[in-house]
């Protein structure tokens, strides 16, 4: 970003109990202070950037204040609605059980077909008596409308000898799956001056300020409630009755099957919930020096570090975890690089050119993972 290196990597520390994404730190950066992207390849980027960007470099320019302008106020609103486009395709012929036999405590779909039990009832995962029938829509209506508020304003101008830009951002946004939301606060700068008539300088800076609430969990266990609890629900559970029933008057799970080996997904979501937040500073000074015609010397000195505090819970009563679990991990990352340049570049009578670079990097990265579990 502006000439700075910074980190867009994943990190996800839990590879056992289901992972969480949360993101690409890539996706940090506030896309309204964006003003260009551009791809470099092979030696170009090898060059500016050295081995880090062998395979290529994703350039990033951010906005700037324009000279001997008068400031300009820009606001910008976005309202979004998201929904979920496609979804598997289910059958609604078979009861929970298994051989053509229903069985309570087996949560899949090789149990009776339903439409030749209608004159029987059978004990459900409360123990009430009721009659089979299919719920089509159980899956669909679990999700609910995701709405994201994305609300801009910028203030910029200049002068005979500088310009400058101000920018803050923020964005709310609630997820499709229940009780899921992000939040995003930006605030950036990027200020231009001519101290003289060979002599410039340039700030950069972007502070960003995020947490989130629900995120899912992936994997292939209980603690990714979509695969195993949602897409694998009985037809003959319907969705509507188990967000109304679970916990009980006690404040207990009321699980999916009488043996108390299954939980309730809305068990997961209400109780069980994953947290994030996290603090980013991206921030670089450049200076330009050009003392003699065609000789340009310039120094690029920033910084890129974040902490981040994650923290994921499992409420006492989670099967699997009947007397509670919890992990949190503080993350931290800096990063420091000074990138010098001097070039020289000159024409000769009017069918030799010439041009020439020289430069120095320094790059450190600093990284620090505290992790703490107990149960």
């Amino acid at each position: 970003i502006d000439g700075l290196p910074i980190d867009n990597g994943s990190y996800n520390p839990d590879r056992t109990n289901g992972i969480v994404d949360v993101g690409n730190r890539a996706g940090d950066i506030n896309s309204d202070d964006i003003e260009s992207i551009n791809v470099l390849k092979g030696a170009a980027a090898t060059a500016l950037y050295g081995a880090r960007a062998k395979d290529g470099a994703i350039v990033i320019t951010t906005k700037k204040g324009k000279k001997n302008s008068p400031v300009f106020v820009t606001v910008n609103s976005s309202t979004r609605f998201e929904n979920v486009l496609k979804l598997p395709d289910f059958q609604n012929e078979y009861a929970q059980g298994s051989y053509g036999v229903y069985n309570v405590k087996m949560l899949n779909g090789w149990g009776p077909k339903i439409s030749s039990v209608q004159d029987q009832q059978f004990t459900d995962y409360k123990g009430d008596k009721v009659t089979l029938k299919a719920n089509p829509d159980n899956v669909k209506d679990f999700y609910e409308t995701g709405m994201s508020y994305i609300n801009n304003v910028s203030v910029a101008g200049g002068g005979e000898k500088a310009d400058f830009r101000l920018s803050f951002t923020s964005t709310n946004q609630t997820g499709v799956v229940p009780g899921s939301d992000y939040n995003k606060y930006a605030f950036s700068v990027n200020a231009g001056m001519n101290f003289t008539s060979n002599f410039t300088g340039r700030i950069s800076a972007q502070y960003i300020r995020s947490d989130s609430e629900g995120r899912p969990a992936q994997g292939a266990n209980d603690s990714n409630l979509l695969i195993p609890l949602i897409n694998g629900l009985p037809r003959t559970i319907d969705i509507h009755d188990i967000k109304q029933n679970w916990i009980d008057e006690n404040g207990k799970q009321v699980t999916l099957d009488p043996e108390g080996k299954s939980n309730n997904p809305y068990w997961i979501i209400n109780k069980n919930k994953f947290t994030n937040n996290l603090d980013r500073m991206i921030g670089n000074i450049t200076l330009t020096y050009k003392p003699i015609e065609g000789l340009t010397i310039t120094n690029n000195a920033g910084t890129d570090f974040y902490t981040e505090g994650r923290r994921k819970l499992y409420a006492k009563g989670t099967v699997g975890a009947l007397n509670g679990k919890f992990q949190t991990w503080n993350l931290y990352k800096r990063i420091i690089n000074n990138d010098l340049m001097v070039s020289y570049e000159k024409t000769f009578a009017n069918d030799y050119h010439f041009k020439a670079m020289v430069g120095h990097n320094l790059y450190q990265e600093e990284w620090k993972n505290e992790n703490v579990q107990a149960q």
